[in-house]
């Protein structure tokens, strides 16, 4: 069984960026294996597997953090977009928090790439970035049922030392239950 280090060092000598406009065509088929793969990304599993959901997804969600200099990296595998990462911070120049806060934080991971290291590398990265602008602290939702994911934001707490917790739970149900 592979450790947390193994995975950091497969992904090592692969490209870890900042996102432009310019990769739109790549992340729009990322966005398209999350989909065909049923992944829930932060929508619940709603969404089907039609163009127009990967179109909007990216217009809605990604579009507007790439066009407003939020952060927004990428982790390249082999030339292909194996991860995204990303979050809004501008929140904080409308409200007035207790500190500094980066929020709604999506990744999306191509399917032939987890459990490569690609998600610890983006929320690596992202982190740093947000540390240093100054960003006190980083809420992000993750799916109970997703032990992936949690397991790997406990790895990263650990390795940092960091003081993370989990928040809440979504509630999820058709309308008849009101």
């Amino acid at each position: 069984m592979k450790t947390f280090k193994d995975n950091i060092k497969q992904i090592k000598t692969e490209e870890t960026r900042m996102l432009t406009y310019d990769d739109e065509q790549e992340i729009l088929k990322l966005i398209k294996k999350s989909i065909v793969n049923k992944d829930e990304l932060h929508i619940g599993g709603q969404l089907t597997k039609e163009d127009k959901n990967v179109d909007s997804f990216f217009n809605l969600e990604i579009l507007p953090l790439l066009m407003s200099g939020e952060p927004v990296f990428g982790c390249f595998l082999e030339g292909d977009l194996a991860g995204l990462s990303c979050c809004h911070t501008k929140l904080n120049n409308f409200y007035s928090f207790k500190e500094s806060v980066a929020i709604g934080g999506i990744t999306v991971t191509d399917p032939g790439h987890r459990r490569k290291g690609v998600c610890t590398k983006l929320r690596m990265k992202i982190g740093q970035h947000l540390k240093k602008k100054g960003i006190k602290k980083f809420i992000f939702e993750i799916n109970q049922d997703n032990e992936a994911s949690l397991s790997n934001a406990k790895k990263i707490a650990d390795k940092l030392r960091s003081d993370a917790k989990l928040l809440s739970f979504k509630f999820e149900a058709k309308t008849d239950v009101f």
